[in-house]
């Protein structure tokens, strides 16, 4: 750690948790807002922010597609539904749901054929 008596640790889990800078400036150890404000400048630091705030997002990803998983299972539960509204409510959320993953789909393929076509880069 550099910067004294700013605990980084505290300082960069309140900026990954999104919280104000007066409240990241009490997690880094009580330090002043503009200590914590040159802090998060800090390539290095800001560089630990950006690694938090990813795995933050594969994380929610990965309980959005177990949650995905679930309501996938009901919804075929409910295609076959003996009310006939029900049923077509369900079906009607499958086939919205088909479109919008086939678009989704498409446009990764594209984008990996430009990345191809830029010399590999993302791969």
């Amino acid at each position: 750690m550099t910067g004294g008596r700013c605990e980084e640790a505290g300082l960069v889990a309140a900026a990954v948790a999104g919280k104000s800078l007066s409240e990241i400036a009490v997690a880094a150890g009580g330090v002043s807002i503009s200590t914590a404000q040159r802090r998060l400048r800090d390539p290095q630091v800001a560089g630990l922010v950006q690694q938090g705030r990813t795995q933050q997002r594969r994380q929610l990803i990965g309980r959005l597609n177990r949650s995905a998983e679930l309501s996938t299972l009901r919804l075929e539960d409910l295609l076959a539904h003996d009310d006939p509204g029900v049923a077509l409510r369900a079906i009607a959320q499958v086939m919205s749901g088909c479109v919008q993953l086939s678009r989704v789909v498409e446009l990764d393929e594209r984008l990996g054929v430009l990345e191809q076509r830029l010399g590999g880069e993302g791969q």
